[in-house]
């Protein structure tokens, strides 16, 4: 029976194909002649073709092979101008092989210990992310929401969402579940496949407070829920971390003691001396990769959550690192790999070349459509 469903409603997604493609032709996003891009993909258009190749994917390809898009809202931006961004950005993801996208927003608190959390600047109201999960459905990508907690007011004070000591955890959980539930209702209503229930909060793994978090949740969404843990929880049992989610997932940020001249295979074994720390009862295909980024800078392979401005930009060792990250997800058969980041503001055909953690115009792309297309 759901073999069948599946395939009546790719049956019934092919059928839309062509009304679909014609709205995208006639609306280009902003600023876009509809010339195709120079990497190979078209942000100005999408094919009958291209919908097809989508469907084809989302049939017969379960992983989740995608771009984790970091969304501050622009409250400037009218409805009109944020589809035509939404267009824009997801139009280039396709363009990248990808089936799948992370929408990753912002949430808030106002101090390492602090029990309240809040929605703030840029924080983007339920409406207008049914707008954008509604384009980015309309591409044929599958969808994982992902609310994330900023740091602006945190890493001043000495914290980081990974060191959070709220004085009263069952009031930090209470509120942040008030913040989040909005946007787990949304994830219900659009048919969102995914919602991360939190990101990287390492000093409130194990808390049987998440047991409650995730049944309040279970009273509105019904689809998957995930968690993802820094990339030093690797070592960590599901059980250990404590968050009784379906997916567990990591910012892959292992440091790797290797020069820049590094080929991929010593990185690969840098990777795995992270990896095969992991417990022996770590099931991969139920496992997925919620950050992969890398700065397109020397000297990065210690530290490549860092993207020192300071530094010359270098593409050669994003481009290896990229390639050891595949590597790594297609060996151990895992669930989904989502490249980090992309802005959602951003123009990928006119990117700022002087973001030092971007991979967008940089040959790091290559690796990215090889990786999803083969």
């Amino acid at each position: 029976m759901r073999k069948l469903m599946r395939s009546t409603l790719v049956g019934l997604f092919l059928a839309s194909v062509v009304a679909m493609s014609a709205w995208f032709v006639l609306t280009p996003p902003l600023g876009q002649s509809g010339a195709p891009h120079q990497t190979g993909a078209a942000p100005g258009t999408m094919s009958t073709a291209t919908f097809k190749v989508v469907a084809e994917r989302l049939q017969t390809d379960r992983r989740g092979l995608g771009v984790n898009v970091i969304w501050y809202d622009d409250t400037q931006n009218s409805d009109v101008v944020l589809e035509q961004k939404a267009r824009r950005v997801f139009n280039y993801i396709v363009g990248l092989n990808a089936n799948a996208i992370v929408i990753s927003f912002p949430i808030y608190q106002r101090s390492g210990t602090s029990n309240t959390v809040s929605v703030g600047p840029g924080t983007p109201t339920p409406q207008r992310l049914d707008l954008v999960v509604r384009a980015a459905k309309l591409h044929g990508l599958r969808v994982t929401l992902r609310p994330l907690m900023d740091e602006q007011a945190l890493v001043p004070q000495g914290y980081w969402r990974g060191t959070l000591a709220p004085t009263n955890r069952a009031a930090w959980f209470r509120s942040y579940w008030n913040t989040v539930a909005p946007y787990a209702q949304l994830a219900q209503r659009d048919g969102v496949g995914t919602f991360v229930v939190g990101t990287e909060f390492s000093t409130l793994e194990g808390d049987s407070h998440w047991s409650w978090l995730v049944r309040q949740i279970r009273t509105v969404y019904s689809g998957r829920l995930a968690y993802s843990a820094n990339w030093d929880r690797v070592r960590y049992s599901k059980k250990r971390i404590g968050v009784p989610v379906g997916l567990l997932g990591f910012d892959a940020y292992f440091p790797v003691n290797a020069p820049d001249s590094a080929e991929v295979s010593q990185l690969k074994a840098g990777w795995d001396y992270w990896l095969n720390r992991a417990p022996r009862s770590t099931n991969y295909r139920k496992v997925v990769l919620y950050e992969v980024g890398a700065p397109a800078t020397a000297g990065f392979y210690n530290s490549p959550w860092e993207a020192n401005p300071n530094k010359p930009i270098a593409t050669q060792q994003q481009v290896r690192w990229f390639e050891t990250a595949c590597r790594e997800f297609r060996s151990r058969h895992m669930a989904g790999i989502y490249w980090w980041k992309l802005d959602f503001h951003t123009d990928p055909v006119n990117p700022d070349l002087s973001d030092r953690g971007s991979f967008i115009g940089r040959p790091a792309e290559r690796v990215i459509r090889a990786c999803f297309g083969g």
